[in-house]
Parts: C-alpha cells; sequence; structure tokens
C-alpha cells in the first residue's frame, strides 16, 4: 500500500488545456471559424492523455482582452492555444501558438496548410501536433484515428457548419434556417461521406423534435 500511494504521489498529473476560439483576421463567416475552432476542440477532447476544456466554457473567452495567464488561472489549465485561421482559393490555413501558464512561455508555433477537402485532416494533424508539445503520448489507435481522416466535400461541410451555427442559437428562426442547412448537406452527400451524413442527420433529428414541441405548444 505505501508503494502503491508513492506510485501515485510521483505520476504526472494529465495537462489541462482549452483552445481559444480561433481568431478571424480575414473576414471569414463566423461558422467557419467557431467551426474550425469545434473540430480541433474535438479532435482533442478524444485524447485519453489530455484535459481538453470544454467548448462551451472557452467560448466564453471569445474576442476577450484578458491576459493569457489570466484565462489559464481562471479554467485551471496548464496551456492555452491561440490563433486563427483564413482560407484562400480552396486551401485553409491554421495559425497558432501553444502558452504554458506558469511561467508564461510560448511553447510552440507553427502554421498548417491544407487543401479545402483535408479540413478535417488539418484539424487532425493540429490537435496531433499539439498534443505532442505538451508531451501527451498518443496510443496506437489515437495515432491511427488522427492519420486516417477522410476528405469532405467543402459544400457539404460548409452548409453542416452553418447547421451547426444556426442551430446552436435560440428562437425559431435559427432553428428552422439550420433545418435548412442540414438538409442542404444531406441532399448532396456523396457516398463515402456517411460520417458527415451522420452528424446532419442527428441534428436534423433534433432541430425537427424542437420545432414540433414548439408547435405543440401552440396548439
Amino acid at each position: 500500500e505505501p508503494a502503491a500511494a508513492s506510485a501515485a504521489a510521483t505520476a504526472p498529473a494529465t495537462p489541462a488545456i482549452v483552445v481559444l476560439p480561433l481568431r478571424n483576421y480575414a473576414g471569414e463567416p463566423e461558422y467557419f471559424v467557431d467551426g474550425v475552432t469545434d473540430g480541433v476542440i474535438s479532435a482533442l477532447a478524444r485524447l485519453s492523455g489530455v484535459r481538453v476544456i470544454s467548448r462551451q466554457s472557452a467560448m466564453h473567452y471569445k474576442d476577450s482582452k484578458k491576459l493569457l495567464p489570466e484565462i489559464a488561472q481562471e479554467l485551471g489549465v496548464d496551456f492555452v492555444v491561440e490563433g486563427s485561421v483564413t482560407r484562400s482559393a480552396d486551401r485553409v490555413r491554421l495559425n497558432a501558438q501553444i502558452v504554458q501558464a506558469d511561467p508564461e512561455t510560448t511553447l510552440w508555433s507553427e502554421s498548417f496548410e491544407r487543401p479545402a477537402v483535408d479540413v478535417l485532416a488539418l484539424q487532425n494533424t493540429f490537435a496531433s501536433a499539439i498534443a505532442l508539445a505538451i508531451n501527451v503520448q498518443l496510443s496506437p489507435v489515437e495515432q491511427t484515428r488522427l492519420a486516417t481522416t477522410k476528405a469532405v466535400d467543402p459544400d457539404v461541410y460548409e452548409a453542416y457548419l452553418q447547421g451547426k451555427y444556426f442551430g446552436g442559437q435560440f428562437g425559431e428562426a435559427s432553428v428552422r434556417k439550420a433545418k435548412g442547412y442540414f438538409e442542404r448537406a444531406i441532399a448532396n452527400f456523396a457516398e463515402d461521406q456517411s460520417f458527415l451524413y451522420g452528424l446532419a442527420a442527428v441534428m436534423l433529428s433534433v432541430m425537427m423534435g424542437w420545432i414540433a414541441g414548439r408547435l405543440f405548444a401552440l396548439v
């Protein structure tokens, strides 16, 4: 028992990290920038060796003027990721840095660029690089998952992000907009895009349930 207690005491703590909402310096649609931010957070959150602050908590700091160490202290994290995303023609570019909270140090600064059809692979590559920079060990399963992301139809992905964006807002008008965008994504999905179709279909079902509930309440 003493040996077990000693081992537990000396075991390295799981690092905690927050990915702040990506900056929008090029006038990109808000739904696109938020969608890429969500993608990176989701990719990191699926890794077992790191604790990732939720998207809801991270979004409270959108366009925040607070210093990064202050944000880190409020959220109780060791590392803060900040960056930006831009598009040019048919390519997507991510620029980011990782800041260690205490002592305040820029650990890593990098840029990643991929064709628009590989935007999910870009998010996974970004997440993998972040994990490596903060010394998170990836399991073979995690490495394989991050390396085998499928390509997406940019138009389908755009419609999906728009649906997700409006679906996260309050009000019947926004939900109906979300429904329309999800329907567009579903109608145009290619056979090899079934994973994206599945996400859109589930969200469409949720939106339809919300609308049905609202209509029932008016009867």
